[in-house]
């Protein structure tokens, strides 16, 4: 269980879900106040922190009891995860999950959860938080800024945030403001209405080749990917087509497959993006859909075929308006 209070105004591995998560329980005070009277649409930015690229993947600055550290981040995933070795030097408080929990990150079962007195991203100061602790064996670094772990959805979510690659920053800004006011960088955006998957995951449509596809953006994974099954149905092409590029290992086998495809929008034109097309199916209980914009149900944490990652997102500049539900995106370089 997650529980994260927003008190003050003013930032390891790829982790995935495999199995039943617990639902994350979010609460949120101390938020600014609403102008009274005539409703205040102007954003009203809390707070930011620099992007940082370590191995391929973009950290955070935060403070975790006073202490600072990075963490890795990624919005594709709900669960904030700090490893085990950092316990006993960030002055945690361990404690078991309550009485029959299931938590899996792959083949890792969570087991415990780690209280913070306090915990900080950037200048964004956060209270009362609680993360899943991963264990390991890893000796803990002596680094000034160790990375301790991976910054989720259940600690973002909290807040409005914004990705801006073009100035390596992630903003935080209040809920307070009228729907569909955010983007000040840019005339020519669009934006899509973002779903909460069963485990807290969240996803929108977004056009590929003509198509629209539901996405879900990772900024721990370098590349982007679709699965072979979608390509095929919705584009009639697969691995083994004309045209596709194929890398291979040492013994001369194949070992992925990738083909160059565009993403548009209004305001928006990602060409030739390269996309790994993945051979391995989601799940026995994925059923593919594909009236309306693509999508995998039956499954959990799977519904998005397309796993947009560094090598697009670095091409956008994205505002998630987490309590209106909806991703704003433009190119990273757009301006007015």
């Amino acid at each position: 269980m997650i529980c994260i209070r927003t008190i003050d105004a003013a930032r390891p591995s790829p982790l995935r879900f495999a199995a039943l998560v617990l639902a994350c329980a979010l609460a949120m005070t101390g938020r600014p106040p609403i102008a009274s009277g005539a409703e205040d649409c102007n954003l009203k930015r809390l707070g930011s922190v620099d992007l940082t690229t370590v191995n391929d993947r973009i950290a955070v600055s935060v403070a975790v009891n006073g202490h600072p550290a990075r963490m890795l981040l990624d919005v594709s995933d709900i669960a904030t995860t700090i490893g085990s070795q950092y316990a006993q030097p960030l002055g945690l408080k361990v404690r078991l999950l309550r009485s029959g929990a299931t938590v899996n990150f792959g083949p890792t079962r969570i087991t415990q959860s780690a209280a913070l007195t306090s915990f900080a991203v950037g200048s964004v100061q956060f209270s009362s938080a609680e993360f899943f602790l991963f264990p390991s064996n890893h000796t803990p670094s002596a680094d000034d800024e160790p990375l301790i772990g991976q910054l989720g959805m259940d600690v973002l979510g909290n807040l409005d945030f914004e990705l801006d690659f073009a100035n390596n920053k992630l903003n935080f800004y209040s809920h307070d403001h009228c729907p569909g006011r955010v983007v000040y960088w840019t005339n020519a955006y669009s934006s899509a209405p973002m779903t909460r998957g069963p485990l807290g995951n969240y996803y929108f449509p977004i056009e590929l080749e003509g198509k629209m596809v539901e996405a879900s953006i990772s900024t721990t994974s370098p590349g982007t990917s679709l699965p072979t099954e979608v390509t095929r149905r919705l584009y009639g092409f697969d691995e083994k087509s004309p045209g596709i590029e194929t890398e291979t290992g040492a013994a001369g086998n194949a070992v992925a497959h990738y083909r160059a495809m565009a993403l548009t929008g209004s305001g928006l034109t990602v060409k030739n993006a390269r996309i790994e097309l993945r051979t391995v199916p989601p799940g026995s209980h994925c059923s593919l859909r594909t009236m309306g914009p693509a999508r995998y149900e039956g499954c959990t944490g799977g519904e998005p075929p397309l796993l947009l990652g560094l090598n697009v997102a670095r091409h956008l500049h994205l505002y998630f308006a987490t309590k209106e539900h909806v991703l704003y995106f433009s190119d990273a370089a757009a301006s007015k």
